[in-house]
Parts: C-alpha cells; structure tokens; sequence
C-alpha cells in the first residue's frame, strides 16, 4: 500500500488544470457524438490540450534543468511510459478482442496494422493503415514524438543560452513546414494529422511557460473583474469556434485557426493555473472528467465509431458519452491510478523531485 504521503503527493494536483482539461474534453467528446454540428470542436479542444501539454512538460523539464543542472531523459521517459503505456495497450487489447469477436465496422483485415501504428506512436503518419476505430491516435502520436524533440530543444537553449530563440525557430520551423506540406497537398485535409500541423500549439504553450511573467504583466490580475470578463470573451470565442463547419479541408484552419486557438487558450491556463480548488461545487463533474481526461479519449472515438454515431443521431451519441464515462473510470481505478501511486512512490526516492503541477504552482505564485 502507499504511504499516506505518496497519496497526498498524488493528489496534489492543480484543480484549474484538470477542469480545463476537463472543458477541452468536453469540446471533443460533443464532436465526436454531432459531428455535423460542431465540426470544430474537436481541434479545438485537441489545440487545448496541445497548449496546456506544452506549458507543463516546459515547467517539469525547466524544473530538472534548475535544480540539477541537466535533463534526467530516464526518469522523464520512464513517467511518460507508466502514465502513457498502460492505459493505452489496455485499450488496444479492447479493440484487438471487440474486432476480433464482434468487427461491429468490418475493419478485421486493418486491425494489425492500427494497433501497430498506435502503439508506436506514428498514426499520424501517411502509412496507409485504414483501420478508423483508432483514426483519433494522430493527437496522442504527435504529443509522443514531440516529448522526444523538446526535451533535447530546451537543453540545448540551455547550455548556449539562446533558449528564447531556439522556441521562436521551433515555432518558425513548425509554421514553415505547415505551409509546405499545404503547397505539395492536393488538398488541405491531406495535412490535418501530420506532425507538423497542429503541433506550433505546444510551443506556444512551452513559449507562454518560459514567458509567463512577462505574460501576466500584460494581462489583467487574475481574480479581477477584467481577468473574468476576458476569460469570458475568450470561452465565447472558443465555443463559437466549435460550431464552425470541420476545418480539415480549409488552409487558414493551419495558418492562423491552430495558433489563434492556441494564443486564446494561454489566457485560459493563466486563470486556471490560480485555481487550486474549484470555486463551486457546480464544476466537479468536469473537473472529475479533467482527472479521466486520456482514458476518456482514448476509449471515445471507438464507442461512438463502433456505436455508429454517424449513421444513428439519436440514441447513438448519448449512449456513447455514457460508455466513455464508465470505460474512463474503469481505467482509473484499475490501471492508472495504482501505477500512479506506484511512479510517485519511485518519485519519492528523489527528495527533490519535481511535478509539472508544482512547477507551476511555485512560479505563478512569483509570478
């Protein structure tokens, strides 16, 4: 069993943080379920996450560079595997024995190559696998190979202290490589999975981590009445975005949409970053969503695709919502939140070990 304080270190966590992964979730769990009425819900809350994913793993590797003078790629890659792998091959098993028995999509001769594709990370890669029960793998695949570049971009801003600018070329070859592979594409939605396309998201948020103070010199305080009204103008912005028509085929969805939404959603993390308890007990259903937030992903695009929400608008998307709740609190308790305790308590051996959550919420406090 844990000691009682691996389990209070396991819940020390940032409260605004894991509501606003709870609201980006929110945004692709609808998407997936009406589709054809908010078309672009679901980039925007991928985008979202995108940007928070960026601000936090910045904060977890600054932490490692501050106080250790390096990066430990090995303890980095171990948490990223216990928190990551576990949940996903339980998934992949799911789909491997529902194909196998059922095949509700006749998809039995493409499953080898969809697992193969999701369980390295590279479904968002043109390799021809068409498997579509694990078409929403492209998010996770280009989180995963962008945790394999960071790490490696901010140590060696470090070491030749050019950090600002290696972020700002990051970001500038990111951009650059959107516009290339729009001219080669025969159409836009031909880029809408690449690792390139959507990913400057993490760089704005990696760059809104490193600039932070500067940042909320130019916001209003958080906590006044004009930090909330410009949270409310950027939700109203947000939410607006979602019900525009699906942006795969449109190329300023790339240029300009990805990084709007992404600037919007710094605004966004600045607020929550102060929350560390929800001020009403009216969030806590998205807040629990936000701490199920990656086995809810993972499982929601299966159910609704095997349900049939695209054929079915009725019953079909709500009983897709409901299933995705009881599959993500199944993987929860059963898998990620005992190897959680188990990955602290190897935490806990490193009495100066670090947590993005606690990066943030020491620097916000100075900042």
């Amino acid at each position: 069993m844990a000691s009682s304080a691996t389990r209070h270190k396991l819940g020390d966590r940032i409260e605004g943080l894991d509501l606003l992964r709870g609201f980006a979730l929110a945004l692709v769990l609808v998407h997936h379920s009406w589709i054809t009425f908010f078309g672009a819900g679901g980039i925007v809350g991928v985008l979202i996450f995108f940007t928070l994913s960026g601000y936090l793993i910045t904060g977890l590797l600054m932490g490692d560079l501050r106080n250790y003078g390096r990066i430990r790629y090995a303890r980095f890659y171990r948490n990223r595997a216990l928190r990551l792998l576990p949940a996903l091959y339980v998934l992949l098993a799911g789909l491997v024995l529902v194909t196998l028995t059922i095949d509700p999509r006749n998809e039995r001769d493409a499953l080898l190559g969809g697992v193969l594709v999701s369980a390295f990370y590279v479904a968002n890669l043109p390799l021809g696998v068409d498997f579509f029960t694990v078409v929403h793998m492209w998010t996770l695949s280009t989180e995963e190979q962008f945790y394999l570049v960071w790490p490696v971009v901010l140590a060696v801003g470090v070491r030749l202290r050019i950090l600002k600018w290696m972020v700002a070329l990051a970001g500038l070859a990111i951009m650059g490589m959107v516009f290339l592979t729009l001219q080669v594409a025969n159409i836009p939605a031909e880029i809408y999975p690449l690792p390139s396309s959507w990913s400057v998201a993490m760089v704005v948020g990696a760059g809104a981590r490193l600039g932070q103070e500067r940042i909320a010199r130019l916001l209003p305080a958080p906590g006044g009445v004009a930090f909330r009204l410009l949270q409310l103008v950027v939700l109203a912005v947000l939410l607006g975005m979602c019900l525009l028509p699906l942006p795969d085929n449109h190329a300023i969805s790339y240029t300009v949409g990805g990084p709007l939404v992404s600037a919007l959603s710094v605004v966004l993390i600045f607020g929550a970053r102060e929350w560390k308890t929800i001020p009403t007990p009216a969030l806590r259903p998205l807040l629990a969503l936000g701490k199920v937030s990656y086995a809810a992903y993972l499982w929601n695009w299966p159910i609704a695709f095997w349900l049939g929400v695209d054929t079915n608008h009725t019953v079909a998307p709500v009983l897709a919502i409901v299933l995705t709740f009881a599959a993500a609190a199944v993987s929860w308790w059963v898998v990620e939140r005992p190897i959680a305790l188990w990955r602290a308590r190897m935490n806990e051996r490193d009495p100066r070990h670090v947590t993005p959550e606690t990066v943030v919420s020491a620097e916000s406090r100075r900042g």
